[in-house]
């Protein structure tokens, strides 16, 4: 049987950016910035985190697919390229959560007497902090900028953008059918070669957010949900 390349609403951009707009709007649902919020949140950014590093392994399983099985699908894989590098969903939504944790902080901060004068909740907030910085150099190395604002969200960003848009090149439109056998042997050794030096770095910090999440789930006596119990 031949394989199937994936349409674009099964893909996990499409997942993970529908799972991390649920969670995000659950903390905005939360009355208060409290620790409720930052739960929500953070899954908003490791859904974010998720869907841009899953998304790279879908594209290069399905480019490989194309060169050895499927190459009149190309055009199939560099739309989805295209809408990867150029849609800021994801992004837009980690830089959101990023917004919203740094809200949940600053409640934090000003609320001394509920979190700072007990030492479990405050060091778990230091750890949100920590998360936090994490979270936003890798923002920052997804838009190729110093330091992240709203400013910065201009051009292509993502993950392997130098690989993608080099595999996007050689699924380009050309008028030479000549050259198909030539271009389907480099689209494969290129996709290896990329699917064998690839360090998915987003990882840590969706496990990092896992462990804080747990952290502050206990700490802060939440539901399994994140949620305040109920008084």
């Amino acid at each position: 049987m031949e394989p199937v390349i994936a349409a674009a609403v099964g893909t996990a951009f499409e997942r993970c950016l529908s799972l991390a707009e649920h969670h995000f709007s659950r903390g905005q649902a939360v009355k208060s910035a409290n620790m409720s919020a930052c739960v929500e949140f953070l899954r908003a950014a490791q859904s974010a985190i998720t869907g841009l590093e899953d998304e790279v392994d879908e594209i290069l399983i399905a480019a490989k697919l194309v060169a050895r099985f499927q190459w009149d699908r190309r055009d199939a894989v560099y739309e989805r390229i295209e809408r990867y590098l150029n849609r800021d969903r994801l992004s837009t939504l980690l830089g959101n959560a990023i917004e919203g944790i740094t809200s949940c902080l600053k409640f934090a901060e000003r609320d001394t007497e509920g979190f700072f004068s007990r030492p479990m909740r405050e060091q778990v907030t230091k750890e949100v902090l920590r998360l936090l910085g994490e979270l936003t150099v890798y923002l920052s190395e997804l838009r190729g900028a110093m330091s992240y604002s709203p400013e910065n969200y201009t051009g292509v960003s993502g993950i392997n953008v130098p690989e993608l848009l080099q595999i996007q090149e050689t699924l380009s439109p050309r008028e030479d059918p000549a050259e198909e056998q030539r271009r389907r042997k480099e689209l494969a050794e290129l996709v290896e070669q990329v699917q064998r030096s690839r360090v998915r770095h987003g990882l840590f910090l969706v496990t990092k957010a896992s462990r804080t999440i747990q952290e502050l789930i206990v700490v802060f006596a939440l539901d399994a949900e994140g949620r305040a119990a109920a008084t």
